[in-house]
């Protein structure tokens, strides 16, 4: 009978202050999580008390094996951890913890955290891992994007609810970094072939070298609870690392001076981070708030990063594959601080959130980048940026740094220059030369939109990329331009230069633009296009199908004779090229002067439909003599005569020409 009634005793000290069930978590959306997970969800029958095990809670004493008996203890008996919030505990010993099912740890009180202290003498002091199944097999039969059933050489050990992970030694092609794979979850099982939840990403060949192990159902639920890096060193830590769950969350935790990583997810499935606080991100080399590697569907929504390199980054490695199909939206990141080093964030490329090579389908959405070098950084497969603001001092508002098929719309950069402080200039050099940048590592193939941004402090450029390749849209952009901080006399719009081939698909429409300044002259033309010194003759633009306003003639018109022999001198400057539909236009004012007397000939302009010859007058602005130009109907090659009526006469050599040019056809 005494038995009993001490079982029945510490039965109830083990599940006291059990909290009652709260309404169901709202569907995975960006809306705000403010409703707690029923501990029924969690597959949980009830809470421990961390008290219970008798840890020291003065975060002096090490309490490592502690929590790792309780979480134990808790596995067994399906029970979620509470910790008291008024106690600290200092979790000397790395922690690698491997379990099935469900590790819940939450503070015992809503509103006050519960602290753990970390040491910085491991880059993993706390690591939740799902336990790994024994199976290590490989295919018998290739695959295809989009199958669903997979035949494999053995299924022993593998059972439906587990998390598959087919990984290769072949390279993803995005980027060399990460190498092709992916995680999906087991449906059923027939035999040797597998049924999948999701269909495969990627094709995966017999010579792949493909290796396909698993994972048991395992899932993290955290909330309010604080991880603190207690400095003895120098070290690159991760505050809290979590591996190969599923459908985890993640809620209201503050990590504070973990440089390398306050939290890091390693090829999760379903997973959601809310309303978390990182601090102190900032190590030289990383600086990881919120770091994914490989996996499936992360929600990042409604955190806040204070002093870190990266407030979220989407990633992969040759270990796990690309990070696919997630979201950060309504996250905030201030990017004042210093790294480890002791440089200041903005000497460092750092970031609101960004994506890296190993990166899949990627939504980063309504997010608030105050004060970061750089707002928002794209590479990977299929990004998009929609709704985000950039706030205040930025060098790189927004960079599209490696990869393709990236979206960027309604996007804002204010540069808040109002806010600063009486008396005190702003630091110019610390604001955008220019706003979006299109990097020389983009793929070659592809197709960049950049529609219906907003920005307000503009230098230099409001577009400007390096050898772009990809078929751009670039569409409904708003620019303002500024004189301060040793900004362009003649800002540009769209500016491309090093080009290496020809450009087509190219869509450059109705963007406009103001001058903040009355010293800042309005610029004639809107788009730049400069090819490589190594660029071999012929057309920089596929003109069939581009449409493209107010391109600068200089770098996509030629200008040869008839008698072999280069211009002295040609300016084509202020000649602009526009063409929408099928009409093509060229205006503006053309000025050359020919070593010996000759006919001129124009090159780089489509031919007109039907295919018959165009004519046209211009004048000479000296004499004000009227003479007869033509567009040749099979080339588009345009020929200038000197003489009234005809479009076959020489022009004098050694004698400078001006004339305004009006040409409007209709072409393919």
């Amino acid at each position: 009978m005494k038995l009993k009634l001490l079982l029945c005793l510490l039965t109830w000290l083990l599940l006291h202050d059990q909290p009652q069930p709260d309404r169901a978590i709202l569907p995975r959306s960006a809306t705000r999580s403010t409703n707690d997970v029923p501990t029924h969800a969690l597959g949980l029958v009830g809470w421990a008390n961390f008290d219970n095990f008798n840890p020291a809670g003065d975060g002096i004493r090490d309490d490592s094996e502690k929590l790792v008996k309780a979480l134990a203890y808790c596995q067994t008996h399906r029970l979620g951890l509470f910790i008291n919030p008024t106690k600290k505990y200092f979790l000397k010993t790395p922690i690698d913890y491997a379990f099935a099912g469900t590790v819940a740890i939450r503070s015992s009180r809503t509103g006050q955290p519960a602290v753990f202290y970390l040491p910085d003498n491991e880059q993993f002091p706390l690591q939740l891992s799902a336990k790994a199944g024994s199976l290590e097999t490989t295919l018998t039969k290739a695959i295809t994007t989009g199958d669903q059933a997979l035949t494999l050489t053995a299924t022993t050990d593998l059972k439906p609810g587990d998390l598959l992970h087919i990984q290769t030694k072949t390279a993803w092609p995005i980027e060399t970094d990460t190498r092709k794979g992916e995680f999906n979850v087991v449906q059923s099982l027939t035999q040797n072939q597998v049924t999948l939840k999701y269909p495969c990403q990627d094709d995966y060949s017999l010579s792949d070298s493909v290796l396909v192990t698993h994972y048991r159902p395992a899932m993290v639920y955290a909330k309010e609870l604080e991880f603190r890096v207690r400095k003895t060193d120098d070290r690159p830590v991760i505050g809290l690392t979590v591996l190969y769950t599923q459908h985890s969350q993640l809620d209201r935790l503050r990590i504070k001076d973990a440089q390398y990583a306050s939290l890091m997810l390693y090829g999760c499935y379903d997973t959601k981070v809310t309303d978390c606080v990182v601090e102190g991100a900032n190590e030289e080399g990383a600086g990881y708030g919120i770091g994914t590697v490989g996996g499936w569907r992360y929600s990042v929504l409604h955190n806040t990063s204070h002093g870190c390199r990266k407030l979220c980054d989407f990633s992969g490695d040759s270990d796990r594959g690309p990070t696919r199909h997630s979201e950060a939206i309504a996250n905030k990141a201030y990017g004042q601080g210093k790294t480890n080093l002791g440089n200041d964030l903005f000497q460092v490329q750092s970031f609101c959130v960004a994506t890296h090579g190993g990166a899949d389908g990627i939504l980063i959405e309504r997010n608030i980048a105050y004060n970061c070098q750089t707002g928002f950084q794209l590479r990977g497969r299929n990004i998009i940026l929609n709704a985000n603001q950039i706030l205040g001092e930025s060098l790189y508002p927004i960079s599209l740094a490696g990869g393709q098929n990236h979206t960027v719309t309604n996007n804002i950069y204010q540069a808040l220059l109002q806010n600063a402080a009486k008396n005190q200039a702003p630091d110019y050099p610390n604001y955008p030369k220019g706003v979006i940048g299109l990097s020389e590592n983009l793929l070659h193939s592809g197709h960049i939109i950049i529609r219906n941004n907003q920005f307000d402090f503009v230098r230099n450029y409001g577009i400007y990329g390096n050898d772009v390749r990809q078929h751009c849209t670039i569409s409904d952009n708003r620019f303002i331009f500024n004189t301060f901080g040793k900004a362009e006399p003649k800002p540009q719009i769209v500016y491309f230069e090093q080009l290496t081939s020809p450009l087509s698909d190219l869509q450059i429409q109705h963007n406009t633009w103001q001058m903040a300044s009355a010293n800042l002259a309005m610029p004639r033309v809107q788009v730049i296009l400069r090819r490589d010194s190594t660029y071999s003759e012929g057309p920089l633009i596929d003109w069939v199908s581009s449409e493209i306003q107010g391109l600068q003639a200089t770098h996509v018109l030629t200008m040869t004779t008839g008698k072999n022999n280069s211009p002295q001198a040609v300016d084509m400057d202020n000649l602009v090229i526009n063409k929408q539909g099928k009409t093509i236009t060229l205006a503006g004012e053309l000025s050359f002067t020919l070593n010996r007397a000759a006919q001129p000939f124009i090159n780089g302009m489509p031919a007109p439909i039907p295919a018959e010859d165009y004519f046209f007058d211009f004048q000479n602005q000296a004499s004000g003599s009227t003479y007869k130009g033509q567009v040749e109907g099979k080339t588009g090659q345009i020929c200038l005569g000197a003489q009234a009526s005809t479009f076959g006469s020489s022009f004098l050599g050694g004698t400078p020409f001006v004339t305004r040019l009006s040409l409007n056809y209709t072409t393919r």
